[in-house]
C-alpha cells in the first residue's frame, strides 16, 4: 500500500531527474521477456532498463527521466493501466511516451489503454522489429515539431514546442504525448475540419491498427484537460465529418 500512497502523492514524493540521454524504461514482471526486449533495443543502439513492478519504477524515476516507457498491462500490485493514469497525472511524467504491452487484444482493451493515457498499444505476441520501431517513432514525435516557431498561441493557451508543454493562463495543462500532438495539429489547422482519417495519418503516421474510436478517446481526454481553462469549447465535433479547433478572428474596424 505504501507505493499506492506514494504515487497518489506524486507531486510531493516523486523526485524526477532531468537527463536528456536517459534510457528506455521497461516495466514487466517477466524477466525472460525483458531480457529479450533489452537485447532488441541494444541491437538498435538504445539501452533499456528493466524493473518488474510499479514500486521499482518509482525508485528508478527518482534517478532518471526515461525517454520512453514500455509497460505490461498485468503488473502485480498496481496494473499497467492504473500506473499509466498516475504517471500522466504527474507534471514531470505526463510528457513521457508510453507504450502498453499486453496479451489482451480486443478493441475495448485498446480503448481502455488509450483512455488511461498510453500513446501506443501492442498486443502479444508481437514482432520484435515492430516494437522497436513503435518506441522509436514515439520518441521521434517529441522532436518532430516545426523548428520555425517555438510557440503556438491561442489567446491564453500556449504550446511551448521546445519544452513540449501546454499552459493556459500561466498554469500548465498536463497532456499526454498523443493529446498534445492532436492539439498542435488542430491549432495549426484552425478553423478547418480535420477528419478522423486525417488525424490518424498525421498523428499516428497512418498506423493500420489505429481506428476512429481511438481518435475519439484521445479527443475526449484532450477536451477534459482543456475544460478547466475554458478552451474545451474551441474543440468542436462536426458530426459525420470530424473535429475542428475554432479560433475567432478579431473583428475589423467595420465589424
Amino acid at each position: 500500500m505504501a507505493i499506492l500512497r506514494q504515487i497518489e502523492d506524486a507531486p510531493i514524493s516523486w523526485k524526477f531527474a532531468i537527463n536528456a540521454h536517459s534510457d528506455i524504461l521497461l516495466i514487466d514482471p517477466d524477466h525472460g521477456v525483458a531480457e529479450a526486449i533489452a537485447q532488441l533495443f541494444e541491437d538498435a543502439g538504445q539501452r533499456l532498463v528493466h524493473v518488474p513492478n510499479a514500486e521499482q519504477a518509482a525508485e528508478r524515476l527518482r534517478l532518471t527521466t526515461p525517454r520512453a516507457i514500455v509497460l505490461e498491462w498485468s503488473l502485480s500490485g498496481l496494473s499497467g493501466v492504473e500506473l499509466t493514469r498516475r504517471l500522466r497525472a504527474h507534471p514531470r511524467s505526463s510528457q513521457i511516451p508510453i507504450l502498453m504491452l499486453t496479451s489482451r487484444a480486443t478493441e475495448r482493451d485498446r480503448l481502455v489503454s488509450f483512455d488511461s493515457g498510453a500513446d501506443d498499444f501492442l498486443a502479444k505476441p508481437f514482432s520484435a522489429r515492430e516494437l522497436v520501431a513503435r518506441v522509436h517513432s514515439l520518441m521521434r514525435r517529441i522532436h518532430g515539431n516545426d523548428a520555425s516557431a517555438d510557440f503556438l498561441r491561442v489567446g491564453s493557451l500556449v504550446l511551448d514546442l521546445r519544452a513540449q508543454r501546454v499552459s493556459a493562463d500561466g498554469r500548465e495543462i498536463s497532456l499526454g504525448l498523443t493529446e498534445r500532438r492532436i492539439l498542435e495539429l488542430l491549432i495549426r489547422q484552425a478553423n478547418r475540419v480535420m477528419s478522423r482519417a486525417q488525424i490518424i495519418t498525421q498523428v499516428w503516421a497512418g498506423a493500420s491498427d489505429i481506428n476512429e474510436r481511438t481518435v475519439d478517446v484521445h479527443i475526449r481526454r484532450l477536451r477534459a484537460n482543456l475544460e478547466p481553462s475554458g478552451h474545451d469549447v474551441m474543440l468542436q465535433t462536426l458530426r459525420g465529418e470530424g473535429y475542428m479547433f475554432v479560433i475567432r478572428k478579431p473583428d475589423g474596424p467595420d465589424g
